[in-house]
């Protein structure tokens, strides 16, 4: 019994964090105060890579069952992890900030939008969300150690 609630408890959780992406993804990206002076304790209030990967699968296994219920092991299975060992992650991550979530997936909708159109770097920033290009050159850098132009001309031929 006391399985099953804790499975319930986790599973409102990631509903909820799912909630706060979705309500984020509606916002301009901009560097927090952190950030800017540079006192982020990334271990406190980061994501783990590794959950923010597996964020990308959950994101939409949750959408597709909007409304209806689904187990752990059902999540387990579609991001193709341990049971024990999605437990585990989201534990330790779930109660943070989705924003680094949403900055990986603007980023790599960035990436996308680089490969697939003409846009220019403003006309980018502004199409994935970020407040300034500098702000999306910055964060992009930091995730492919290129700039959007030098990736532009490396993966589009």
């Amino acid at each position: 019994m006391k399985r099953n609630n804790e499975e319930s408890d986790v599973i409102r959780r990631i509903k909820v964090f799912v909630d706060r992406c979705d309500s984020y993804s509606n916002e301009k990206l901009s560097p927090t105060q952190e950030e800017i002076y540079g006192t982020d304790s990334e271990s406190q209030v980061e994501l783990s890579a590794e959950f923010v990967e597996v964020m990308l699968r959950v994101i939409p296994f949750v959408h597709e069952r909007s409304g209806r219920d689904f187990s752990m092991h059902q999540l387990s299975v579609a991001t193709d992890m341990e049971l024990l060992e999605l437990y585990e992650m989201v534990s330790e991550n779930i109660h943070k900030s989705p924003r680094a979530l949403i900055r990986s997936m603007r980023i790599d909708q960035v990436a996308e939008n680089l490969r697939t159109t003409n846009m220019t770097i403003e006309e980018v920033a502004v199409n994935c969300g970020f407040v300034s290009p500098n702000y999306m050159i910055a964060k992009f850098y930091h995730k492919f150690r290129m700039t959007p132009d030098e990736y532009r001309e490396e993966f589009v031929q």
